[in-house]
């Protein structure tokens, strides 16, 4: 049997470096890369290597032009910063509410008391949006002349919301029966899980109701609608005692 030559210092330097490159590859390009991409590479290595190595006084020396990114790819990081999380939500938040979609998330109901009311099919977390009070955006002085005129018909409810944005006062017309349920989200003084909330997008002001705490499937919407008036409670004394 013909014996195996002893390895030289060069030999051994260029073994034991293989080596040394290959577990180094399989550790931290295994999850990255196919088989085939790993053996070509160790092909490459093993031949760099060899040409590579030059061994003076006893001492092995590398030199080479090559850069490590040749034989492990620069891996950019994934991760994304907060702002660019809050972004997200942002978009994602606004597009829900010029497209309406949240309204089939919510269901219509009969309350023997309060009349119609909206529960939700699924659960939302705290700040999340839930719906847009939406109908006529008018100002003010406006509406308190249109409010007028529906108090002299009791068969007019009150579907008006009024608020101040950006140092004006404004308010929403939600008498007129449509298809969007904001308008049907009813009172709670001990227990609202919504909250009034005013969105800017491109230059349009928008009133939506967001969570203020989780809610689960299945709750009833409920928000504070913040009138304290004698008159209003007298006529509606459910408003003190939900």
């Amino acid at each position: 049997m013909r014996k195996r030559a002893p390895l030289t210092l060069k030999r051994r330097t260029q073994s034991v470096l293989a080596r040394a490159a290959a577990r180094k590859f399989a550790v931290r390009n295994a999850m990255y890369s196919t088989p085939d991409e790993i053996v070509t590479l160790l092909q490459k290595m093993k031949l760099g290597a060899s040409k590579r190595l030059r061994v003076s006084a006893g001492v092995s020396k590398v030199a080479t032009n090559h850069k490590i990114t040749e034989y492990f790819p620069a891996r950019k990081s994934t991760r994304k910063t907060k702002k660019q999380l809050d972004r997200e939500v942002e978009e994602t938040m606004q597009e829900k509410i010029v497209n309406g979609s949240n309204e089939a998330l919510l269901q219509v109901f009969k309350d023997p008391v309060k009349g119609r009311g909206l529960r939700t099919t699924v659960a939302f977390e705290k700040d999340d949006f839930v719906i847009e009070y939406k109908g006529d955006m008018i100002l003010h002085s406006e509406a308190r002349a249109i409010e007028a005129r529906y108090s002299l018909d009791e068969k007019i409810g009150s579907y008006m919301f009024f608020f101040e944005f950006e140092g004006r006062k404004w308010c929403v017309d939600a008498t007129a029966e449509t298809k969007y349920k904001g308008r049907l989200v009813n009172h709670s003084f001990k227990h609202p899980n919504l909250k009034a909330k005013v969105i800017k997008i491109n230059n349009t002001h928008y009133l939506i109701l967001a969570a203020k705490h989780s809610i689960e499937i299945g709750e009833e919407l409920l928000y504070d609608y913040g009138d304290r008036s004698s008159e209003v409670i007298a006529n509606n004394p459910w408003l003190r005692s939900s």
